[in-house]
């Protein structure tokens, strides 16, 4: 294995314009969104003027409709791609994490038992000294 591999990796050639175009599409409609707000904004702050008594008439309401309406659209949107962006391909297979894991549990009955046996021949040692003594 070379410096810079992954070990179940397996290298693809070639440009990956998925990854090289998301930025773009991410501003794209963060722009898209920002628009939606604020055309909405004014619509939605008479709205609300109409339906609350106590909303004053400044256009920092308006601004923070608009806001919210951003904000909102901004999380529609993520979802909407969470649901439906291309997941990537599986790297490690079910049965090769299976078999390491065998491998990992051997190793370690193995360290157990090596263990065991140096502390059963250290105290054969010691039981030998103590009966020369």
């Amino acid at each position: 294995m070379g410096f810079g591999e992954d070990e179940y990796g397996i290298k693809k050639g070639g440009r990956n314009w998925n990854s090289i175009l998301m930025p773009l599409m991410g501003l794209i409609l963060l722009m898209c969104a920002a628009a939606m707000a604020f055309a909405l904004s004014e619509p939605a702050t008479t709205f609300l003027r109409s339906r609350m008594n106590n909303v004053p008439a400044g256009d920092e309401v308006q601004l923070a409709v608009g806001v919210a309406i951003f904000l909102v659209l901004i999380l529609v949107f993520g979802f909407v791609y969470a649901i439906f962006a291309p997941k990537p391909d599986k790297i490690v297979s079910e049965n090769e994490l299976a078999k390491e894991k065998k491998a990992r549990e051997r190793e370690r009955m193995e360290q157990k038992k090596r263990r065991r046996q140096i502390n059963q021949n250290m105290a054969r040692e010691r039981r030998e000294r103590e009966n020369r003594q």
